[in-house]
């Protein structure tokens, strides 16, 4: 009998307690919903696990070329954060919609929150589709 694969992605959130868990499990959800062609993979970057939604490639000045996640969700000890790699106009994402997010705190590409509740989901599903359309344009 064949051991029945891990999915790491449910493996890293069942890792968490209750609350992370259900916020977790939540915007994953939606996430899937409003991008269902978006693959999904455990990526371990900057010292810590993401959900990675999507891939895209860019270049480093360097000439280097980096491959990394169209939209990131990753759990913190004391809050969540949602990574969005995208321009609009040579603005991030995280600073185009960061006002019409909720209660938030914007990095330069990531927005840090507690709850579910603390979000604008609406406007959250704008800036997700805004960070994929940011990667199909030429």
């Amino acid at each position: 009998m064949k051991p029945t694969p891990v999915d790491p992605v449910a493996a890293y959130i069942d890792g968490f307690d209750e609350q992370t868990r259900a916020v977790l499990r939540e915007l994953d959800r939606l996430i899937r919903i409003w991008q269902p062609q978006l693959e999904v993979e455990l990526w371990q970057s900057m010292g810590f696990p993401i959900i990675g939604y999507g891939s895209c490639r860019y270049r480093l000045r360097s000439g280097k070329e980096n491959r990394w996640f169209i939209v990131g969700l990753a759990a913190h000890k004391s809050y969540l954060s949602l990574y969005l790699w995208g321009f609009v106009d040579s603005r991030s994402l995280v600073e185009v919609y960061k006002d019409r997010l909720g209660q938030i705190k914007a990095g330069r590409a990531c927005l840090n929150f507690k709850a579910v509740s603390d979000l604008n989901l609406e406007v959250l599903a704008e800036a997700v589709q805004a960070a994929v359309d940011s990667q199909t344009q030429t």
